[in-house]
């Protein structure tokens, strides 16, 4: 007689919920995006069919991520401009990072700094702006959020300038 891995329940008593089962959701979903990007790599179609469900599904968690530090971003200019009408552009971002982060203006300084080394220096040197430092933010946080994120999947430049009028 062989053992069996997962024995069968005593007769009368319900089976022990599985792990996923004893979380949201939205946890079970990001669960199976983690175990399915852990296969290892092979050429059978079902892992493929794995690592694509996975990958749309990790696509899905960064667009909502980032769609909330959009949405954060645009409520705290349009406080600041309430506040304060007619600040210059960097003036006005300053006062929304450190209001996001707690009042921490070197916080904001450096962010401003990375913001315009990555979004405004380069291919061709520009000014600085607000969709820029929204992108930034949002990478910055979702990469802090998750640190075991290996990569972004969606295209969070899109996501950005769909989210953030031009004109701001």
């Amino acid at each position: 007689m062989s053992a069996c891995p997962h024995p069968e329940p005593a007769p009368g008593t319900a089976a022990p919920p599985s792990p996923l089962e004893q979380h949201s959701t939205f946890e079970r979903i990001e669960q199976a995006a983690r175990l399915a990007t852990q296969v290892p790599s092979g050429s059978t179609r079902t892992e493929g069919a794995l690592k694509a469900a996975a990958s749309l599904l990790l696509a899905w968690r960064e667009r909502r991520f980032v769609a909330g530090v959009c949405r954060d971003m645009l409520r705290l200019y349009a406080d600041a401009v309430a506040h304060q009408p007619g600040s210059p552009g960097p003036a006005l971002y300053h006062r929304i990072l450190a209001a996001r982060h707690g009042g921490s203006t070197v916080l904001a300084d450096a962010i401003l700094e990375r913001a315009g080394e990555s979004f405004a220096q380069w291919p061709s040197p520009r000014a600085l702006t607000f969709r820029d430092v929204v992108h930034y933010v949002a990478i910055l946080e979702y990469i802090a959020a998750n640190r075991g994120a290996r990569w972004i999947h969606a295209d969070l430049k899109r996501l950005v300038n769909d989210s953030i009028p031009r004109a701001l």
